[in-house]
């Protein structure tokens, strides 16, 4: 469902972009906004989301970055687990492997861990 989403928000963007870059920019209507389903809020406590991330499966993994977590949610929005130990993640992303991506600020790197959150390798500076 996730993916349905940001596919079509991706398309619509990218369209309004490439029309704007070929000079096109006094648009006689405004970009269409796709149809998707609404979720219900979650009452999982997120204080500084920073960035988003969203795998094959559905998984959102949400960058939190006041409590140096990723907040991982099933594709109906409920929790599922959390990443901790983090040094101020800034961001996330997630590899065709199912591999988890994260940014950290602090340490001038991106952690990499497998799917069920263990710890893999750094890339860059400070442990990598």
């Amino acid at each position: 469902m996730f993916m349905k989403i940001f596919q079509r928000l991706f398309v619509n963007v990218f369209y309004l972009n490439i029309l704007l870059f070929a000079g096109l920019s006094q648009l006689s209507h405004a970009a269409i906004m796709p149809d998707y389903d609404r979720l219900d809020a979650f009452s999982y406590n997120i204080s500084g989301p920073m960035g988003v991330a969203i795998d094959q499966e559905g998984r959102l993994y949400v960058v939190d970055s006041k409590y140096n977590t990723v907040i991982v949610l099933n594709a109906e929005g409920e929790f599922v687990s959390k990443l901790t130990g983090l040094d101020l993640p800034i961001s996330v992303a997630v590899d065709d492997n199912g591999r988890i991506l994260v940014g950290n600020k602090n340490k001038g790197n991106v952690e990499v861990y497998d799917a069920g959150l263990t710890y893999l390798f750094a890339l860059g500076e400070g442990e990598g």
